[in-house]
């Protein structure tokens, strides 16, 4: 299992990579909200900190949208991965950037069915995002789903509140942990 840092502040990053914590980092932002982060010049500098996966979200929602805005993505470090919603435009620019072997993580709901639809274009991740309502997810499910279609992208899960979630995200076989700073040093 791998654990992935949601973060966009450059001190957690370092620490977390010191303390050799984290498998990737999730920014959690779009490339405009990146470009107004204090990285100095160099807004490729975390990018080259991180030696796994570093997601950024697209802003845009139309295919071209996402596919204009992912070629500045790809743009920041041969690590880097765009994060599109599990809609058709969405699946839609997934399908190309696959295609160009271009990394793509899939953000979806917790349910069966997002799940068989973010894998469709064989991206390298699919992001369950836990509901707000505190509703209990059956990881164990999900995993399985991912398996029995023979999905290739590897299941992330983020949004805990909960050790418990962890816990049970982690019995289940998820393959991705995405979890904040503040709850990653409550790991250990």
């Amino acid at each position: 299992m791998k654990i992935f840092l949601v973060s966009s502040s450059l001190g957690e990053i370092k620490n977390a990579l010191d303390f050799k914590l984290i498998d990737g980092v999730d920014f959690d932002l779009d490339l405009s909200a990146l470009k107004k982060l204090n990285f100095g010049k160099d807004l490729s500098e975390p990018f080259k900190m991180v030696p796994g996966p570093c997601i950024v979200k697209a802003s845009e929602r139309s295919s071209q949208g996402i596919l204009d805005e992912a070629r500045q993505i790809v743009g920041l470090g041969i690590n880097s991965v765009i994060k599109i919603p599990t809609t058709r435009e969405g699946l839609k620019a997934a399908s190309i950037l696959v295609e160009n072997d271009i990394p793509v993580c899939m953000f979806s709901k917790c349910t069966p069915i997002q799940v068989v639809m973010a894998g469709r274009p064989g991206g390298e991740f699919i992001n369950l995002e836990l509901p707000d309502n505190g509703q209990e997810e059956d990881f164990g499910e999900l995993v399985s789903i991912n398996k029995q279609y023979n999905l290739t992208s590897s299941l992330m899960v983020s949004g805990f509140t909960k050790m418990e979630q962890i816990n049970e995200a982690i019995k289940a076989g998820t393959d991705i942990i995405s979890i904040s700073y503040e709850v990653l040093t409550d790991l250990v």
